[in-house]
């Protein structure tokens, strides 16, 4: 049975391309290995500290993905300190250093921590990595349905790219890091991402999503995918709970990011499809953790004008043909 993450070559109906779309609102995090930090027996990390804040991206007809992400990005620019723990799980005997990572990042050997936490998807909680064995659930999850009205697809388009953004931020996930023996956050982050790409694309772009000539969909598969890998590195860096307190007491909650949608516009006027304006806002919950007042994302809003047509490979579904993003503030 084929693939449905393996695009084929059909032609897929999408609009005139729009203007170009900004670079992607992303640096380059700190790359001093946790394993290092640990055996010298200190969990702060020393970086160049961002001094000025870089140029908005905006533009009258711009492609805007990933705020969240360039948050993360820009706050990783200050001193802080990294998301090591005071101790590991009670069930884990305090080691001198850490342990050979796992190859497998996403799905490292939990038997040596009987206590980590068994995810289970939840609703309300971010979605676990993307696995073979959960990518059809979550797939079905995410689509766009025929049966929407203007309001519910438009809403539905906030929660998908919500979704994506935070995909694999779960206490698994850190667990998961913490028993491979704390890789490389930015290496570990991006694998997991590259997971996650292929299920949130199909659900929004269709099954032919990686054949795409329009650019603003080709760069808001790029922008999305590395907006998960720095919402995950936050997360990462941020997390912690009754077994393994974060060792930055600013860190009350992991961070945590959403596109709030505040209001739809239906602006269709062929017949078939979903022509919408979809207004949003980036929330990240920065005053909870060390990034507090450093984020200039936060509260960032934009129009979002969408094309949804049906999907001519699932059938009773929806996928965008067109994307176009303008800043609003």
């Amino acid at each position: 049975m084929e693939s449905p993450f393996e695009p084929n070559n059909a032609d897929q109906t999408t609009k005139a391309p729009k203007p170009k779309s900004p670079e992607e609102p992303f640096r380059e995090f700190d790359k001093t290995p946790l394993t290092q930090a640990i055996k010298e027996g200190s969990f702060i990390v020393p970086v160049v500290e961002q001094t000025s804040k870089p140029p908005e991206q905006k533009s009258k007809k711009g492609l805007y993905i990933g705020a969240a992400a360039a948050a993360v990005a820009i706050a990783a620019g200050a001193v802080f300190s990294v998301n090591a723990m005071n101790q590991p799980p009670k069930s884990e005997p305090v080691a001198t250093a850490p342990a050979e990572p796992n190859p497998d990042t996403s799905e490292p050997d939990a038997s040596n921590n009987p206590e980590a936490p068994v995810e289970q998807p939840v609703q309300g909680e971010n979605d676990p990595v993307i696995t073979a064995e959960n990518e059809q659930e979550i797939l079905q999850s995410l689509r766009f349905t025929s049966t929407m009205n203007p309001q519910e697809a438009g809403e539905k388009y906030s929660s998908i790219i919500s979704r994506w953004d935070m995909g694999g931020a779960t206490s698994k996930t850190f667990y998961d890091w913490l028993n491979a023996g704390l890789p490389d956050e930015e290496i570990y982050a991006a694998e997991i991402a590259k997971k996650n790409t292929p299920v949130y694309a199909t659900a929004l772009f269709g099954e032919d999503y990686a054949f795409s000539t329009n650019p603003n969909i080709i760069n808001a598969i790029s922008s999305l995918e590395a907006s998960n890998k720095a919402s995950l590195i936050g997360y990462l860096r941020t997390y912690g709970d009754k077994e393994t307190p974060n060792s930055n007491t600013e860190n009350i909650e992991p961070l945590q990011g959403e596109y709030k949608n505040t209001g739809v516009q239906d602006a269709s006027q062929t017949e078939g499809e979903l022509e919408l304006i979809i207004s949003q806002e980036s929330v990240i919950n920065d005053e909870k953790t060390m990034y507090a007042g450093q984020l200039p994302f936060d509260g960032h809003t934009s129009d979002t004008y969408i094309t949804l047509v049906p999907n001519p490979k699932a059938p009773d579904s929806l996928i965008v043909t067109s994307l176009d993003i303008v800043d609003t503030n």
